[in-house]
């Protein structure tokens, strides 16, 4: 058997610790019995606080090529006076398969007694490996709660700065990313963008979801809130530092969704991000476009089921041609034709006012509703302020009672807030609608001038920026 002896003594010279020789003696002396060669490791004059020695490096290199079967030692503070340096050393030399032996300790893992504290050992070094990545996740949280950047992969067009001593995140290519949410949201897809701007369609998809590019105001709060992120900080016009944070490392289900106010400025109104973000959200949840069939692809929905029905092929003509039809998978309505579905929408496109295609998000209801929400929000607020007062000067019971019902009160006034959002949001959508029907016209009359001209995936391309839907309902079909 071959045994390392790895001695080490902090300061040369210094005679109450035990010597050098004496070290290498009681383990010569331990293993006595044993057929044994020595291969002796030795740093004279060097602290135990840190794992940077000559001898002791050595040792660890020539571990991994099997030079030796044992690595002994006069005591366990010999190999470091530092927990987790000690733990970091006996599992890199457990996984290649070596034997540490403490002598003084009596720690041996050929005994009994030796393989029970190698089994504590272990236990000792797989806590410290999750307390340190424990108080490595907690430091990333503490930052995040205050809006600073805790690192990683940079998001798109930024760069880190620090800011009265902590790193901030700040944005660089205000231009370019005003650009990509303004075409996206006018129908302009990822794959487009991604050649033109030379980025990945990821990338792309990373950064309109992101909330750091939000011009931070109550709508974006209230969205927040919606998407599940606990928000922190109050609306200054600021974009928000995102983080995910797992409160438990064992269960990937509890992530906390942080969203804080940072000290970047936002460059994206709420409601485009809004915008952007649903848009997004939709379309990951549609089926991959069968390319080449129609240009109408992913267009065409069941009015009766709502689901996108898919291009099949049907059976060989006698000429040898096929004809594709648009199905449902539900089978709520009979098939349509391909080339009959995109005659009719093409006919239609040249008829119709875009005017007709976008609803009113503002109509009267949505008008009367929204005062009808915000009187009811008023009058109980007003309640719930004269219960608390009330309560102040009544008895002890008669106080509580008030509070319980104006605890029932505030929550009713948060739902009744939730409800509001909605139509706020529209609100701040319907004002882009001018812009978005003048963009829209332009893309339409381009889509009819040069229709033979273009290739299927530009087709593809241009009508998903004109038109939201068509509605088959077995007899007709609509423009949505």
């Amino acid at each position: 058997m071959k045994v390392a002896t790895y001695l080490r003594k902090s300061v040369k010279g210094d005679e109450n610790s035990i010597s050098i020789e004496a070290q290498l003696e009681i383990i010569k002396d331990y293993f006595k019995k044993d057929n044994c060669t020595f291969v002796v490791y030795k740093d004279d004059g060097f602290s135990g606080g840190t794992t940077n020695r000559p001898a002791f490096k050595k040792m660890m290199d020539d571990a991994k090529y099997s030079a030796f079967d044992v690595v002994a030692c006069y005591k366990l503070d010999r190999m470091s006076r530092n927990t987790l340096d000690f733990l970091t050393t006996f599992e890199a030399l457990k996984e290649l398969g070596t034997d540490l032996v403490c002598v003084n300790d009596n720690y041996d893992p050929r005994t009994p007694a030796g393989k029970m504290m190698m089994t504590l050992l272990a236990s000792l070094a797989e806590m410290e490996r999750e307390n340190i990545k424990r108080r490595a996740i907690d430091g990333m949280f503490s930052l995040a709660r205050q809006g600073r950047w805790s690192g990683g992969h940079l998001p798109y067009g930024c760069k880190p700065v620090t800011i009265d001593g902590g790193r901030y995140l700040e944005i660089e290519k205000v231009d370019e990313i005003k650009y990509i949410y303004s075409q996206f949201s006018c129908g302009k897809s990822l794959n487009a963008l991604s050649k033109e701007l030379n980025l990945t369609p990821r990338t792309l998809g990373y950064m309109i979801k992101n909330p750091l590019y939000i011009i931070s105001d109550d709508i974006s709060h209230n969205y927040l809130t919606t998407l599940g992120y606990t928000v922190l900080g109050e609306p200054n016009g600021n974009g928000y530092m995102s983080y995910k944070h797992n409160k438990n490392n064992n269960d990937k289900n509890k992530l906390v969704n942080l969203a804080v106010i940072s000290k970047n400025k936002g460059i994206i109104p709420s409601n485009l991000w809004i915008q952007t973000r649903e848009k997004l959200r939709s379309l990951q949840s549609m089926p991959p476009r069968i390319s080449g069939m129609s240009w109408l692809a992913h267009k065409v929905v069941c009015s009766k089921c709502g689901k996108t029905l898919f291009v099949g092929v049907g059976t060989k003509r006698n000429d040898g041609s096929r004809l594709f039809y648009f199905r449902c998978k539900k089978k709520c309505t009979r098939f349509l034709r391909v080339d009959f579905a995109e005659e009719k929408v093409f006919t239609s496109l040249k008829n119709f006012k875009l005017e007709d295609l976008i609803k009113n998000e503002s109509n009267n209801e949505d008008l009367t509703a929204y005062k009808s929400l915000n009187r009811a929000i008023n009058s109980k607020q007003k309640m719930m302020n004269g219960l608390i007062d009330k309560s102040a000067l009544a008895s002890d019971q008669m106080a509580q009672t008030m509070l319980n019902r104006a605890e029932k009160i505030f929550n009713e006034i948060e739902e009744l807030k939730k409800r509001l959002l909605n139509y706020e949001i529209v609100a701040k959508n319907s004002k882009n609608n001018a812009d978005e029907l003048k963009q829209r016209e332009k893309i339409k009359k381009k889509f009819i001038k040069d229709f033979n001209r273009l290739s299927m995936e530009q087709k593809q391309s241009l009508i998903e920026m004109i038109l939201d839907k068509c509605a088959w309902d077995g007899d007709n079909i609509t423009l949505c």
